[in-house]
């Protein structure tokens, strides 16, 4: 419009900037100063620029009195031990954020701040605050008041106070997880909260005070719109079923709580219909409903009618659940959403259900062959810690899914389920478990159906024993599930699976899986646990071939080994007894049982004595002194007989043999005569007595 004008006229420029734009404003203002005439010339302007004049209700100096948020907020930074610039425009700081029209401060955001809290924060504008620092310390009074503030977020600091500052507060997301606040939940009943984290602090009071007043449907008139309740780890009281009156409740955290009760019919018609996270562990609540079980095991396909239609996470772990494990998962088992159910050490007993091709009552009427909502979306089943007695189904995703049944004592498992599971890549852990059918998944297992290592990897020195491991998905503890299969006794001990005891000394066993120990040779002892032959140290000598007997060029002597050349015995290989040695050449035994050998009489000593058990050729006797037959003596040497003196001394002999014969028949003659002379002496005697007898 200015450019189409003809007359030459002058105007004035007034520029008003907001104050926060002051620092930028000061620095490109020269160049406004100078470019503007020159762009007017340029764009043929017939005019005359008279001055630019700046908006005297305003300053360039954002530290004036006229922004006293900013010199408040550079207070509080500087209390707060605030590390970051302080110069400047406040709106640029690190962690602050102002309002987009004004230099007031709606955010505050320090990680680093670990200075205490003021008594009262004056930044009243604020509706964000989030302190993370762990050596923050204050009164959390120092928000209360503070009208705009909906975002306040003081976790793991050591802030402390009671929560009822907060009171006339709109805060909507309140996370004060790990601070030292205390105080009553019936506080924040009137808030209207949105997002709540009270975990592990000293906050007390019933959950239903939290819900305040509840209208005609049972629903809490202010905390409705509550979407997360976190109270973990606190003396919170109160029933399960308080939770009812949060209508868009979605996260709970009651773990480590004394909240107790459980699930029924009232849970179903759309009541906590968002709730995706559950987390009970170590709190009071037994969850399996009572009267209304039999009902909860009817199952409808709408969710209407279903419990916890969108529940993904259950965690009752360490909760007095107690009940047959049927009980806590079918009144669950329409939840086509839920991932994971955690109820370890809960006190649950019985067979797991059967949840894929199994007989169900579904909309009133009973279907064959139904696979439950649940056994498609389950991903995690933990139930560690119990006394679940019988594994019949998997009912998880494949590839994906884990079963937990560790520390379950006795379990019968199902062979085909347990196939099913190697081949699904389904995890299940076994560990600690006993298998009831082992003879069954011995079969298998033996077969080779489930895979196992080759060599024992599973090892346990202490005890005496190594196994084989399964391997594949399935995780087991192989001594206690299958021990007679896959364990056997190390060597140095003895017994059946994983049942073992270690040699006693003077005993051995070298190789794996033996029943009993063998006892060590004699003349050799051997510790405990003696794992090979070698293990037995000889009393005399050392082992040669599993006996122990002396050294080569030594013989045993009585209770050791002599050095053979001692003994004059030839003692070439290891282990001869000195009784059986031969005596060295030049030498002999006195006896053939003899021990030691003696030396032979000159001359010719070594054909006499040749080195060997018997005199040398011609010799015998004692140190080899005589001539055996054939030979005859002459000069102390033993020489063999010619064939004439052997006729003679033949013919010699059996004249001589004639007339032994001749002088034994002469001596028998004379005998037989004088014998019969004394008979007839005898007989002429015996008649003159009786004559005599006769007379007298």
């Amino acid at each position: 419009w200015l450019a189409n004008q003809s007359s030459y006229f002058s105007f004035k420029i007034w520029v008003t900037v907001p104050n926060r734009a002051m620092g930028p404003m000061v620095a490109i203002l020269p160049w406004v100063l100078l470019c503007l005439p020159v762009t007017a010339i340029r764009d043929g302007w017939n005019s005359k620029i008279d001055s630019i004049t700046l908006d005297p209700s305003i300053t360039l100096d954002p530290e004036s009195k006229n922004c006293e948020e900013g010199q408040k907020t550079r207070k509080l930074l500087q209390q707060l031990g605030y590390r970051g610039p302080l110069d400047g425009d406040h709106c640029t700081w690190p962690g602050i954020t102002c309002d987009d029209d004004s230099c007031t401060v709606k955010s505050l955001e320090c990680e680093t701040c670990s200075g205490p809290l003021p008594k009262r924060i004056e930044l009243g504008s604020l509706e964000t605050v989030h302190l993370s620092s762990p050596k923050l310390k204050g009164d959390i009074a120092a928000f209360s008041g503070m009208e705009e503030l909906y975002w306040l977020q003081l976790s793991g600091t050591q802030v402390t106070g009671d929560i009822g500052a907060l009171a006339e507060t709109k805060v909507q997301y309140l996370h004060l997880d790990g601070t030292g606040v205390h105080g009553d939940l019936r506080a924040f009943a009137e808030l209207g909260l949105w997002d709540l984290d009270l975990t592990a602090t000293a906050v007390e009071g019933r959950l239903g005070d939290l819900a305040g007043e509840v209208n005609s449907l049972g629903y809490s008139e202010k905390m409705q719109s509550l979407h997360r309740l976190r109270l973990g780890n606190t003396s919170v009281t109160g029933n399960l079923s308080d939770l009812l009156a949060f209508g868009d409740i979605q996260v709970v955290d009651l773990s480590h709580t004394a909240v107790a009760g459980g699930i029924s019919q009232a849970w179903t018609r759309g009541r906590c219909e968002f709730l995706h996270t559950l987390r009970l562990c170590n709190s009071s609540v037994h969850f399996v409903p009572g009267q209304d079980l039999q009902e909860l095991k009817r199952h409808k396909t709408d969710d209407w009618h279903k419990v916890l239609p969108k529940l993904r996470e259950l965690d009752v772990s360490h909760c007095p659940v107690n009940s047959a494990v049927e009980n806590l998962l079918l009144p669950l088992a329409m939840s086509a959403q839920l991932t994971s159910i955690t109820a370890a050490d809960s006190g649950l007993h019985g067979e797991l259900p059967k949840f894929t091709d199994t007989e169900a009552i579904v909309d009133g009427s009973k279907v064959a062959n139904f696979t439950f909502p649940v056994a498609k979306s389950l991903l995690m089943l933990d139930l560690s810690n119990n006394n679940v007695s019988k594994l019949q189904d998997l009912p998880v995703q494949p590839g994906l899914g884990r079963i937990l049944l560790r520390q379950n004592q006795q379990v019968t498992v199902e062979p085909v389920v347990l196939v099913e599971a190697l081949k699904q890549e389904i995890m299940v852990d076994l560990s600690g478990v006993k298998a009831a059918n082992d003879n069954e998944v011995s079969r298998i297992v033996k077969g080779g159906i489930v895979p196992t290592t080759d060599m024992l990897a599973f090892r346990n020195e202490s005890a005496g024993y190594a196994c084989k491991d399964v391997v594949g998905s399935v995780t087991v503890n192989p001594p206690e599930f299958l021990p007679e299969t896959l364990c056997q006794c190390l060597p140095g001990w003895h017994g059946a699976g994983a049942t073992c005891q270690i040699c006693p000394a003077d005993e051995f066993s070298n190789g794996t899986g033996l029943e009993k120990c063998t006892k060590c040779p004699g003349n050799s002892t051997s510790p405990p646990g003696s794992a090979k032959l070698t293990d037995c140290i000889c009393g005399f000598g050392s082992l040669h071939d599993g006996m122990c007997s002396c050294d080569r060029h030594q013989a045993l002597q009585k209770t050791g080994c002599t050095v053979c050349s001692k003994l004059h015995l030839q003692c070439h290989i290891a282990g001869i007894p000195a009784s059986s040695a031969k005596p060295e050449v030049g030498h002999a035994r006195l006896e053939p049982s003899s021990k030691e050998a003696r030396k032979c009489l000159p001359p010719d000593t070594s054909q006499r004595c040749p080195g060997s058990h018997d005199c040398g050729l011609g010799y015998s006797g004692t140190l080899c002194t005589s001539c055996t037959n054939g030979f005859w003596a002459k000069q102390g040497r033993c020489k063999p007989c010619s064939k004439a003196s052997w006729t003679r001394i033949c013919f010699l002999a059996l004249l001589g043999g004639v007339v032994v014969v001749i002088a034994a028949v002469l001596v028998y003659w004379r005998c037989r005569q004088a014998r019969t002379q004394s008979v007839s002496q005898l007989a002429s005697v015996k008649s003159l007595l009786q004559k005599r007898m006769v007379i007298q």
